[in-house]
């Protein structure tokens, strides 16, 4: 009686780099997948900014740009309001940036009470610059503020804004115009 030398029950080259192929495959699908997640979740924080500009714009033409303190119904002097009511801020916490919506005080103070702040994607990265090509991430700047006057011309904050990837990619950018004018890309 022969005894079969063939009776094998592990696995052959073939099946394993069959296994190793549909690995890698499956592996690139994935990281293919995140790309275009953080990609959308990038463009997603660009459109988030442009609509809170458009809202800013709107609220800064509807301000009230004085006090009637004598209830006459017209502007008389010193009834005047300081400064601009709204203000629009980008800022960087715990790793994430923020917009935040300032109301002021006739004081010029920000009223914490009235802020709003809205979370932008945690894989954006925002550079700002004012039209002269240098671009400084906006969490290094301290007190960044976009600020419009009642004809709707901003007087702070004109400039180009990136969104970046973590990877440094330009995925969108918005530019704020002097006369108030703002387009994404």
């Amino acid at each position: 009686m022969k005894k079969k030398i063939d009776d094998n029950s592990g696995y052959t080259l073939v099946e394993l780099i069959i296994v190793l192929a549909i690995i890698v495959i499956l592996t690139t699908a994935a990281f293919v997948t995140m790309s275009v997640m953080h990609t959308a979740k990038v463009k997603e924080a660009a459109a988030t900014f442009d609509a809170e500009i458009t809202d800013l714009i709107a609220r800064t033409r509807n301000q009230d740009v004085y006090q009637d303190t004598n209830q006459n119904g017209a502007m008389d002097s010193g009834e005047e309001l300081p400064g601009y009511k709204y203000e629009l801020g980008i800022s960087y916490d715990g790793g994430k940036y923020y917009i935040n919506n300032w109301y002021l005080e006739p004081g010029g103070t920000h009223s914490e009470a009235t802020t709003k702040r809205k979370s932008l994607s945690a894989y954006a990265r925002v550079q700002y610059s004012d039209f002269d090509g240098t671009y400084v991430d906006t969490d290094v700047i301290d007190g960044h503020m976009i600020r419009f006057d009642k004809s709707g011309a901003c007087v702070e904050g004109a400039g180009v804004y990136k969104f970046l990837k973590k990877d440094g990619s330009v995925i969108a950018t918005v530019t704020i115009n002097k006369n108030g004018s703002h387009q994404i890309k």
